[in-house]
């Protein structure tokens, strides 16, 4: 099997932001044991790929990476889908519309490519709704009015690896309140969550994590005997993956 970056959120320094998801970025990087790995990104969740597009080419090729990106227009010809996918040492789920980006994958058969090319491998990283595709489930805020009211919703991902993930732990609190709620839906998954400039990676049965901000962390959720328990990931540690599975 490959690798799986899964990051809570923060700016790639596009539009005037900073730039918090550096030392994330360099760890991707690392993982392919390569000096000039390819890197692709998928940018299907947003409906300005583009320009999300030029932050994200910046940002990986000032560390030594070949930047493609897979375009609307590309999923049109099945070959020039393969061909991309099948160059990537390093595959990118950006961040945005989670229903947008999971059915897109499913539409045009990318969800199947993505674990042949996880399972020969490669890396396979997401950011927010990316992070939520590569997971069973996500708390996704896709239904959520434009002034914060209504409930988030579960939605399901490609399930490379098997929680229930949400993003922006840190810095939309009302995650912190539908969680435990969307959790019981869930039975037998844990959940993890992620703040705003932290990472969990997954490569060799063993879980860590990767902070690029101050106090950003990971934490792993699960119920038992109707009771909410929380144990915080150390960044220094390594924890075996079957603490995350069924």
């Amino acid at each position: 099997m490959g690798h799986l970056v899964l990051i809570g959120g923060g700016n790639n320094g596009g539009r005037g932001t900073d730039y918090e998801t550096g030392a994330i970025d360099a760890k991707i990087k690392e993982l392919t044991g390569k000096s000039a790995p390819h890197f692709l990104f998928l940018g299907f969740a947003t409906t300005c790929p583009d320009s999300y597009f030029r932050a994200i080419k910046r940002n990986f090729k000032a560390l030594g990476c070949t930047v493609a990106q897979l375009t609307k227009k590309d999923l049109l010809d099945s070959d020039t889908v393969q061909q991309k996918l099948s160059a990537a040492d390093i595959i990118y789920l950006g961040g945005g519309n989670t229903l947008r980006l999971t059915r897109t994958l499913r539409k045009y058969g990318l969800d199947g490519i993505i674990r042949r090319e996880y399972a020969s491998g490669k890396v396979i990283s997401g950011i927010s709704a990316g992070a939520i595709a590569i997971s069973r489930f996500g708390l996704s805020d896709v239904r959520k009015n434009d002034d914060g009211s209504g409930k988030y919703v579960r939605v399901k991902g490609l399930d490379l690896l098997p929680v229930l993930f949400c993003p922006h732990y840190n810095t939309q609190p009302a995650r912190q309140n539908d969680l435990p709620r969307m959790l019981k839906r869930t039975p037998r998954l844990c959940a993890v969550t992620a703040d705003d400039g932290a990472a969990l990676v997954v490569s060799n049965a063993t879980v860590q994590t990767v902070s690029a901000l101050p106090n950003a962390g990971i934490c792993r959720y699960w119920y038992q005997k109707g009771e909410l328990f929380c144990f915080p990931l150390f960044e220094d540690e390594q924890y075996p993956l079957s603490d995350f599975l069924e």
